[in-house]
């Protein structure tokens, strides 16, 4: 009985491991692991890459609906521009698009 108890809680030790990690993982702007872009971490609308240009990626919050639309460094997570409905209070930050987003 003891043997399962302790197999059982070595189970749950193990898949909270799993879970922190995740949770880790998913609150960073660049994925430590893919070394891609992770839209979620930029607030709980985003979970949308519009597209890449130029080591820019876009990022739509649901901006059709008022929410923001960044403008992100590739590498870093860095927000190079906010746009979108973020402007109607005021908070819009850098050029929009940037000047770097030369793709069509």
């Amino acid at each position: 009985m003891t043997r399962k108890i302790w197999i059982i809680a070595g189970i749950g030790i193990a898949l909270m491991g799993i879970a922190t990690v995740d949770l880790y993982i998913s609150s960073q702007r660049v994925n430590p692991v893919t070394k891609a872009i992770n839209p979620a971490a930029y607030g709980p609308l985003c979970g949308q890459i519009s597209g890449t240009c130029n080591g820019i990626v876009a990022i739509n919050c649901h901006a059709e609906m008022d929410g923001p639309f960044y403008y992100v460094d590739e590498a870093t997570g860095d927000i190079i521009s906010t746009c979108g409905g973020e402007c109607l209070f005021g908070t819009c930050e850098g050029q929009c698009p940037p000047a770097a987003w030369t793709c069509r």
